[in-house]
């Protein structure tokens, strides 16, 4: 195992491990854990969206991130059985103003309106109001069962679908060119090797992001809104908002032609 698969088994699980260890000593009343809906996905979804009832296995985690996260769910439901208080939420993609550290989300957004990438990997994803998913844990924390998953989404999406609502709410031009899946796989290979070996910078899309986005990410969210009374907020408004912070902040270099009109 290398340095970083350390780090992130490190954080992830042993780090979830402790934290539930030391809840379970303080008696706390509830504890809300974070998953994530990326160890959620199978290599073969069909047409249906993905509930809070899936169940997985380990060797079906394809990077190292989701094998740290599927065995920090998978304490979180022992601790549960074992009588503390858990709640488990995953949230999809989050969108939204105020992301000091550009996540993955909001990086992939920016390299579209400062058009660093000329053209796209097609797939389908599930985003959410990183505001709505704030409001999610405070509901999880107040209603939700103990030994529970709530998936925190709202709409499903492909990123074609994402670059045209991007394309009409700031005028930019988004790319047209669609990048067969394999060939994403060798350049981004090969650019991870160029960013450890050369660069010694994060590339532009790592190769997880990739292997990721060759398995569907569509979910539904029905029982996270029956049981918590889940809002979810419009998406091209959750945008709107993200693009005009990304403007405020000097992150966006290019000339919006519509931002008046935003």
């Amino acid at each position: 195992m290398g340095a970083r698969q350390t780090r992130i088994q490190g954080v992830n699980y042993e780090g979830t491990c402790k934290v539930l260890s030391e809840a379970a000593r303080a008696d706390l009343d509830v504890v809300v854990y974070t998953s994530t809906e990326s160890i959620l996905t199978g290599k073969q979804q069909g047409d249906h969206p993905i509930d809070s009832s899936v169940r997985r296995e380990l060797n079906e985690m394809p990077v190292p991130y989701c094998r740290s996260k599927f065995l920090a769910e998978q304490t979180a439901f022992n601790a549960a059985r074992n009588g503390l208080s858990v709640v488990i939420v995953s949230p999809t993609l989050p969108i939204g103003p105020g992301d000091r550290r550009i996540t993955p989300p909001t990086r992939m957004i920016l390299y579209f309106l400062n058009c660093k990438i000329p053209a796209y990997l097609d797939c389908r994803f599930n985003l959410v109001d990183v505001r709505d998913v704030a409001k999610g844990h405070i509901l999880a924390a107040q209603y939700g069962r103990p030994g529970e998953r709530y998936i925190l989404g709202n709409e499903n999406l492909t990123l074609g679908d994402l670059l045209l609502l991007i394309q009409d709410i700031t005028g930019l031009a988004m790319p047209k060119f669609r990048i067969p899946h394999w060939l994403t796989l060798i350049v981004k290979a090969f650019s991870k090797l160029t960013a450890d070996y050369i660069t010694h910078k994060p590339p532009r899309a790592p190769l997880t992001g990739v292997r990721l986005a060759a398995r569907s990410m569509s979910f539904e969210s029905n029982k996270t809104v029956q049981e918590l009374g889940f809002q979810q907020s419009s998406i091209r408004q959750a945008l709107i908002d993200q693009v005009e912070w990304l403007v405020k902040e000097g992150y966006v270099t290019r000339t919006l032609p519509l931002h008046k009109n935003m």
